[in-house]
């Protein structure tokens, strides 16, 4: 009966091996503790890197040991898997895994001791990317316990079931989404006006974390956040008078996606944080903030000084709300001027006025266009709507205050009032645009710039409440065609739709290594205009 055991657990680590592709053991790692694995295991990893290349994945396993390293190991792509393998960097200056490209990539079942990063990942932007951080254990880090570095925006990053024991920073991220869940962190007390977690941008969410600090007075907190952040369910411990929750660095945005903060059913400690003692210490102020069914002894907001609250928002009342609903001493407790914000008429930060957009305008002069004969041109249509007066998607300003409508000679034209920060996708609409596509199904969108500038399309029927997303992505200035029968059949049943082109002020280009995109920023005047716009029939 021994034997059969010990040949099934045999055949199952072969298997297991052939399923996860590459055993460190067979490269000449020894984790035993005492040889210096580096070498063997950056062998492993080129040697996973060359069927990566092939096969588009590979996976590295770790048998249970401990491994030791002097230099950090450069990876591309490749998923790590361990039995409760332990890695120990005994050069504090060095990182562990150091990810040139990680996309769609999983590491589990590891133990990291010592070094500076101890796993750091980085993409370019890279869209459908999913990194996942499960069932590790990160000790003693002297940089971040796991980090994404800037650029990896377009990316789901997951950290759940892991232990984080002293180490400098736990998490950083500069994903779009990020969530944390299922965490036990012990802060390092020598970490001083840092933050345990950092959301670089985008939105956090955190689920089930047992914070224990310790605590050194030294503005010290456990989340930085420059964008929106969701907590719930966790324990910002008491030990040493604990320190504040969250230090908030995003300011509100009065046009777009609004910057909010929920923490929910959290037990909140910040007895050493003196004037930043409250759940939330806000730097600037977000949209919106609620604290509801926590407890503890901690005010609600705390207001940093140098912030006029009276002279703070221009905005839209209705896109700023702060809450609180809590149990504790001074658990509610914020600035009575966040109770009913005084907010001053919104005009986007460098707007032209209205005689300095007409003077514009009216000096703006067609740009050389080549002629394209349409089926139906909606330009040479006299009857047709161009409306900028509707308030943008998902936000509370009126295009208007962003586009002026360029009429010259037949062709039409977008001008921006605004210096582009961004935050804004104004649109024009072609109203009530009647068009059999099943004789005509070819929509044609033709827009010339010598500024930076995207764009997107989408149709939509206002009574049905219908969107059809023309363009599932904005792109770059040039000649598009959609064949609107062929995507949208459903759009025939309707007499009449609406066109909305949004005129999006940057062009992006890609991040290098270990950098941000570059992202160039129309100014105001910037023109687009339309060489051609309106329906074609199908070849045959």
């Amino acid at each position: 009966m021994a034997n059969m055991k010990k040949a099934a657990l045999l055949l199952c680590g072969l298997w297991l091996v052939s399923l996860w592709g590459f055993n460190v053991r067979d490269f000449g790692a020894q984790g035993n503790g005492k040889a210096d694995d580096t070498q063997a295991l950056q062998k492993a990893v080129d040697a996973a890197s060359q069927k990566l290349s092939q096969h588009g994945t590979a996976t590295l396993y770790f048998p249970k040991g401990r491994y030791l390293i002097t230099r950090k190991i450069t990876l591309n792509k490749i998923h790590l898997r361990g039995d409760n393998a332990v890695i120990v960097q005994k050069n504090p200056a060095e990182d562990i895994f150091y990810y040139d490209f990680a996309w769609n990539t999983l590491v589990s079942g590891f133990e990291f001791r010592g070094g500076r990063n101890q796993l750091s990942f980085w993409n370019a932007n890279t869209e459908k990317g999913m990194l996942t951080v499960r069932d590790c254990r990160f000790f003693n880090a002297s940089g971040i316990a796991v980090g994404t570095r800037p650029g990896t925006n377009s990316t789901l990053f997951s950290v759940s079931n892991c232990l984080f024991y002293k180490c400098m920073q736990a998490v950083v991220s500069n994903c779009d989404w990020s969530s944390i869940r299922e965490i036990w962190v012990t802060s390092n007390a020598k970490m001083r006006k840092k933050a345990v977690f950092v959301n670089g941008h985008g939105v956090m969410t955190i689920d089930n974390l047992l914070g224990v600090p310790l605590c050194n007075g030294d503005e010290q907190r456990w989340i930085d956040n420059y964008g929106s952040l969701f907590v719930v369910h966790s324990r910002f411990g008491g030990e040493g008078g604990g320190f504040t929750p969250v230090y908030n660095f995003a300011k509100y945005t009065p046009f777009r996606t609004p910057n909010n903060i929920s923490i929910s059913k959290c037990w909140i400690s910040a007895g050493s944080s003196g004037n930043a003692r409250c759940a939330v210490y806000c730097l600037q102020m977000p949209n919106t903030i609620s604290i509801t069914q926590c407890a503890g002894g901690a005010d609600a907001i705390i207001v940093a000084p140098g912030i006029d609250l009276k002279n703070y928002f221009y905005a839209k009342k209705e896109s700023l709300l702060y809450t609180a609903s809590n149990v504790g001493i001074g658990c509610n407790k914020m600035p009575e001027d966040l109770k009913n914000p005084v907010v001053h008429p919104v005009r986007p930060e460098g707007q032209l006025s209205v005689s300095e957009t007409e003077k514009l305008a009216k000096a703006q002069k067609l740009p050389s266009l080549a002629f394209e004969k349409l089926d139906i041109d909606l330009q040479a249509d006299p009857k047709l709507v161009w409306s900028v007066d509707e308030y943008m998607d998902g936000g509370i300003m009126l295009n208007s205050e962003f586009l002026c409508l360029l009429r010259r000679s037949g062709k039409t034209g977008l001008m921006r009032r605004v210096n582009s920060r961004g935050e804004d996708w104004p649109h024009v609409v072609l109203k009530d645009v009647k068009v059999d596509i099943r004789k005509y199904p070819l929509l044609v969108v033709h827009p010339v710039t010598t500024s930076p500038g995207r764009i997107a399309v989408k149709l939509t029927v206002p009574e049905k409440k219908k969107i059809f997303q023309v363009m599932r992505r904005h792109a770059n200035m040039k000649r598009f065609e959609f064949d609107l029968m062929a995507d949208f059949p459903e759009l025939a049943q309707y007499e009449k739709f609406d066109i909305k082109v949004y005129y999006i002020p940057t062009s992006y280009t890609k991040p290098r290594k270990n950098s941000r995109a570059v992202i160039s920023r129309a100014g105001a005047g910037s023109t687009v205009w339309f060489q051609a716009i309106g329906f074609n029939k199908k070849g045959e």
